[in-house]
């Protein structure tokens, strides 16, 4: 990625959202491609400089039906899932982002919650 911004993701049944946290000045520079596992987004931060990311999904969209909306202060790319069900990542093995967010924990050793329970459902 060119450009560091923070960004979350969140899903409902149907989408996987993106929100980018950007003030966008000039929406019509902004460019968003969608393919079936992968979308490409572009435009100019406040001080011009670009900003592009190309995103290797985990799972299949349905690009036809997805689209980004520009809010005040945010950057929104809402993809609709190809198939139902719960993305347990939003980017292919081995990409940037592995999981949703973590909670906050007090504890010192980190707790793999996955890896347990794997080992419950055995």
């Amino acid at each position: 990625r060119q450009g560091k911004l923070m960004f979350n993701w969140y899903q409902t049944p149907g989408t996987v959202s993106v929100a980018i946290i950007t003030k966008l000045d000039n929406s019509s520079a902004l460019r968003c491609t969608f393919a079936e596992r992968q979308m490409d987004i572009s435009f100019p931060l406040e001080h011009g400089e670009p900003f592009s990311w190309t995103l290797k999904l985990a799972e299949n969209i349905v690009p036809q039906e997805s689209c980004t909306k520009v809010h005040l202060n945010k950057v929104e790319v809402i993809m609709k899932k190809a198939g139902a069900g719960s993305w347990n990542r939003l980017e292919q093995e081995g990409e940037f982002i592995d999981q949703q967010a973590s909670y906050p924990s007090s504890s010192r050793n980190k707790k793999d919650w996955d890896k347990y329970e794997k080992e419950l459902a055995r």
